[in-house]
């Protein structure tokens, strides 16, 4: 459905004035569902991301931890209790515990500030949850699985990485990755710096005003009254810089993850194509089909020998640098 500006306006006031009616509700409850908050999200996500860029952040927060909610106690209900054990062996190029978390599923949206910037999670574990291929689910949950897959809207919380490719392999990898821009618009860095310069000449007033409750010392007005030069002296030399910008220092790393996984239309379990998908540190899982049948025969060989021999025993004591298992000895 293709709507015009105005029909997009119009439907945003009808949804706002929805959303300040709903008031507020409890993030932790698990139930009765909300109908107010049902009947918006209902409509946004009929209606598509084009509306919901009409309202404002302040309103559509609780629109977010609302829709966060109501996936989240679907996956803990109908997903996660179908995860699969993987062994950690098949994880090549992460640590267990330390890069990722393997089938652990987190309430981000109760434990964490629910409006953290994405690039803040970019040093965190990633949550892995593993799955037994999709066909193999019920037609019902494959139905309601892809209902919250097509819609973009969700897949900031939990995604399904590969639906109809569960992989025989994992390897992962964890790149430095970062943008650089060079020659930017001087247009552009010039209402930067007058912005700037705005702001530093308000607060030194504040500071020189003596009715005004300003904290700062003066030190802090050394330092306003040394950006104010700097910033002076860019603005009146800018023909004699080029400017650019980057976020190479801050290390920010980004973790993704190669797969094969057998052609839907092999005729051998030998017919295989490979795939990448960008797994993400933000959301509350990320939810990997393995084909666990195969994946064992594709584990690296120096493992096989002693992944035979473990997977004949059971683990009895847990430790921060060895697990400890046990076996009834041949007879």
């Amino acid at each position: 459905m293709t709507l015009s500006k105005e029909e997009r306006k119009e439907l945003a006031t009808q949804i706002k004035r929805l959303i300040k009616a709903a008031g507020t509700f409890n993030l932790t409850k698990r139930e009765p569902e909300e109908p107010n908050y049902e009947l918006i999200l209902q409509l946004l996500d009929g209606l598509g991301k084009e509306v919901e860029d009409e309202l404002p952040t302040s309103l559509m927060r609780k629109v977010w931890a609302y829709r966060y909610r109501k996936y989240h106690l679907f996956l803990e209900v109908n997903v996660v209790p179908l995860a699969v054990k993987v062994n950690k062996h098949h994880l090549v190029g992460v640590e267990v515990d330390q890069d990722v978390i393997v089938n652990k599923f987190l309430d981000r949206y109760v434990t964490e500030n629910p409006n953290k910037d994405i690039k803040s999670y970019s040093n965190d574990p990633a949550y892995l949850i593993f799955l037994p291929p999709f066909a193999t689910f019920s037609e019902t949950l494959q139905d309601q699985i892809l209902w919250f897959h097509e819609r973009s809207s969700y897949a900031n919380y939990a995604k399904f990485l590969n639906l109809n490719k569960p992989a025989i392999n994992l390897k992962f990898h964890i790149k430095h990755k970062y943008v650089l821009k060079k020659d930017l618009d001087e247009k552009v860095i010039i209402e930067m710096l007058e912005g700037s310069l705005d702001e530093l000449h308000t607060t030194l007033t504040l500071y020189q005003n003596p009715f005004s409750n300003t904290e700062l010392t003066e030190d802090d007005i050394v330092r306003v009254k040394a950006k104010i030069q700097f910033f002076d002296r860019i603005l009146k030399n800018i023909d004699k810089y080029e400017f650019s910008k980057s976020n190479y220092d801050k290390n920010y790393s980004y973790l993704t993850l190669d797969y094969r996984y057998i052609k839907p239309d092999a005729a051998t379990t030998s017919d295989l194509d490979n795939d990448q998908v960008q797994v993400s540190r933000k959301r509350a899982a990320n939810f990997i089909f393995v084909n666990q049948d195969l994946i064992d025969e594709n584990l690296p060989n120096r493992h096989k020998t002693v992944h035979k021999y473990l997977a004949q025993c059971n683990e009895l004591f847990i430790k921060p640098r060895m697990t400890y298992y046990y076996k009834e000895k041949d007879k």
